[in-house]
């Protein structure tokens, strides 16, 4: 099925499943996207990732979240990360630098495409293909994505597991199905460079690190060559 473009004539009947109201789920972002839950701006429909986000002719808004932390860390920021030598991934901090892990509670009961069994899969005429391709095949899992939400007008979002947490399950909100705020923030949002132990609590199991920081030195009036200072 990869390389297959949505059938014209079949009629497709997938199943929901619902996310109950109160459900906790978590959302890894930048900080300057704290205030703005759904992404308006549409992908391009042949040069960019997104696996089920919005594009032409389709152009909602869509919120990428996970039912885990765990699951949200590694969705973003664990996608080409290599074992070094030592048996361990590391994150560069650059690539992290305003990285956000905020929390949230649904507030409303929400109703999703699930496409975690096979069998769920084939009800809209797929297999693993299109939670398994990689991001240069991402213009055709959105391309499907729309023809699945097409068929679907009951569906808020799409629900499947997770590519880079095994175990774990992703979702995307469609914004304009949604109840306005379809999330609530719960506590404060977790920065995670300045957080760095407990951020790397939720991927320790994944043998995934985020370096600390080198320690600063700064020097005193009258400090000789050679002083360090902690």
């Amino acid at each position: 099925m990869p390389e297959a473009p949505p059938p014209r004539h079949a009629v497709p009947d997938p199943v929901l499943a619902r996310l109950p109201a109160g459900t906790d789920v978590w959302r890894a972002h930048h900080e300057r996207f704290q205030d703005c839950l759904f992404n308006r701006i549409p992908r391009d429909s042949q040069f960019t990732d997104g696996r089920f986000s919005g594009m032409l002719p389709d152009p909602f808004g869509y919120c990428y979240i996970g039912l885990s932390p765990a699951t949200a860390l590694m969705e973003r920021h664990v996608r080409s990360v290599p074992y070094s030598d030592t048996g361990y991934r590391a994150i560069g901090r650059a690539g992290l630098e305003g990285g956000m892990l905020s929390r949230y509670s649904l507030t409303h009961d929400l109703d999703v495409v699930s496409l975690c069994t096979e069998a769920e899969l084939a009800a809209v005429c797929q297999d693993e293909w299109l939670l398994r391709a990689e991001g240069h095949d991402h213009a055709k899992t959105r391309r499907w994505g729309q023809w699945i939400r097409q068929h679907t007008p009951r569906a808020q979002g799409l629900l499947w597991p997770a590519k880079r947490e095994v175990g774990g399950y992703a979702v995307v909100l469609f914004e304009d199905r949604c109840p306005n705020p379809p999330l609530r923030l719960v506590g404060s949002p977790l920065r995670v460079l300045g957080n760095e132990d407990g951020v790397n609590e939720f991927l320790a199991p994944y043998r995934v690190v985020i370096p600390l920081a080198p320690a600063r030195t700064r020097l005193s009036r009258g400090d000789g060559p050679g002083t360090i200072r902690a």
